[in-house]
């Protein structure tokens, strides 16, 4: 109750604010904000079979970025320090970059040590990155000050520069510093209405603003942070600032943001020739409208397949979909015959495949070519599902797999007709130990089960994965939910 009486005081002040027009320091900022020069592109121009488009989009140079972290005083001094680069498509654990720090004593802060590195990343591009230590043992990851695991910080790559962060505690330490708190309320510059469920980080804690645009981040030790405001969907440009922390006081950030203009962005895509006929090819990506669900769901999984869009057919065997998307939008995304990890493209190398592109200010098309779906060997799991007969004919079976780290979101099995189900699994294939499977409707595994595998924490069906290739014939007798 103090919660909401405090967030209803802190809009009514960043209201007053706004309104009388009050500028409010939130500190210095944290990267450089000169201008990047755009350089050509070298993007596939469209066959004759192509929808017309206007020039291809342009592509971007890289910017140098000095990441300076101060880690908490009571951090081994002998332990390194990683700046883990997260790839929230796949899974935020399952395709992660990890960097080791240098100690930078010019950096230092009492009793704090600063580690710094510079990496390149691509101009215009938004950066999602938390950061991790070695111990004798096992890497422990950053904490916010509540002991919650750091989902991760985001960073606006505008130009070269750098970004002083914060470690408020690790797995294995305490969080004994004073403190402050920041909030704000983000409104539309053009309508000045307020902007909710954007997605606020600060010091490596998350907040998503309220139905009045307001948020509010608590906890946060003394110094700058850098606040970044992003839109889940990339209808706002993206807001960053150094936000400067005082210990027991608040920070006031009122913030406005500009509407971005949308375009139509045709993905025509050519696929393997081994890839098994009719079935849906999704693509999944880092915003809402690419299944993105900015949330650490089962497994560590963020998307989810069935919000993902599903491309079309062309009569040439390629296939195609248009989206309408933000100009300016920092787009991450997969071709995919499952989500970002399962049946996700790979290269050649059988390394999982990210693309990147800033979506530019007039519509256009991209053609791309699929190299492979296969992670290390040419091998398939192919599950072959005959439903009961009461099933109901909206629903859709799911299959769900459950590898060394856990059960991860269901995926929509392909329909054969006549309460027959089917799915191949081609990547990844290369995992260690064994992988279990089970079956549920309309992706609601744990409630909607195969009643021979039921529950949140069932142990499944299993899959010997040193046996491949593999195929199995399965009946469904009943739905836990529904009975013979």
């Amino acid at each position: 109750m103090k919660l909401l009486c405090l967030r209803q005081i802190l809009g009514a002040i960043l209201l007053i604010i706004l309104i009388s027009g009050c500028d409010v320091e939130l500190g210095d900022p944290q990267v450089s904000t000169d201008a990047v020069p755009i350089v050509e592109g070298t993007y596939p121009v469209p066959t004759e079979t192509s929808i017309p488009t206007d020039q291809p989009p342009p592509s971007y140079p890289l910017a140098e970025i000095s990441f300076i972290v101060l880690v908490p005083a009571d951090s081994p001094p002998d332990q390194a320090v990683y700046l883990s680069v997260l790839d929230e498509v796949t899974g935020l654990a399952l395709n992660a970059q990890f960097h080791q720090m240098e100690i930078d004593d010019s950096s230092t802060i009492g009793d704090s040590r600063a580690y710094r590195i510079t990496l390149p990343f691509t101009a215009g591009s938004i950066l999602k990155y938390r950061y991790a230590r070695q111990t004798e043992s096992i890497v422990v990851a950053e904490h916010t000050p509540d002991g919650e695991p750091v989902r991760y910080r985001l960073l606006n790559v505008n130009s070269p520069g750098e970004v002083v962060d914060l470690v408020s505690r690790w797995t294995d330490t305490s969080s004994e510093h004073p403190s402050g708190r920041l909030v704000g309320r983000v409104i539309d510059k053009d309508t000045k209405q307020p902007i909710p469920n954007m997605l606020i980080t600060a010091g490596g804690v998350q907040v998503n603003s309220d139905s009045d645009g307001v948020f509010l981040i608590e906890g946060l030790r003394p110094g700058v942070h850098n606040l970044v405001i992003y839109s889940t969907d990339g209808s706002f440009g993206t807001f960053q600032q150094g936000a400067r922390i005082e210990a027991d006081l608040p920070t006031l950030a009122p913030v406005e943001l500009t509407s971005r203009s949308m375009v139509d962005v045709t993905f025509i895509v050519r696929l393997p020739d081994d890839t098994p006929p009719v079935i849906p090819i999704r693509l999944a990506g880092n915003l809402s409208q690419l299944g993105n669900s900015f949330s650490t769901l089962s497994g560590g999984i963020s998307s989810v397949a069935s919000e993902m869009p599903v491309l079309q057919p062309l009569p040439d065997g390629r296939f195609s979909t248009t989206l309408t998307l933000p100009s300016g939008a920092d787009i991450h995304y997969k071709y995919t015959l499952g989500d970002g990890f399962w049946n996700a493209e790979h290269n050649q190398e059988g390394e999982f495949r990210l693309r990147n592109l800033i979506v530019p200010a007039d519509d256009f098309i991209l053609e791309e070519t699929v190299e492979t779906w296969n992670s290390s060997q040419e091998s398939s799991i192919t599950f072959d599902v005959q439903v009961p007969q009461n099933t109901p004919a909206g629903d859709y079976v799911s299959i769900q797999f459950n590898p060394l780290f856990g059960w991860t979101e269901p995926i929509p099995m392909w329909a054969l007709g006549e309460n027959r189900w089917a799915y191949v699994l081609l990547s990844p294939l290369n995992l260690p130990g064994n992988v279990s499977y089970r079956y549920c409707r309309n992706d609601q595994c744990g409630t909607a089960d195969d009643i021979a595998t039921p529950g949140v924490y069932g142990s499944g069906r299993s899959i010997n994965m040193g046996e491949l290739p593999l195929f199995y014939n399965d009946k469904v007798e009943a739905w836990i939910d529904i009975g013979q």
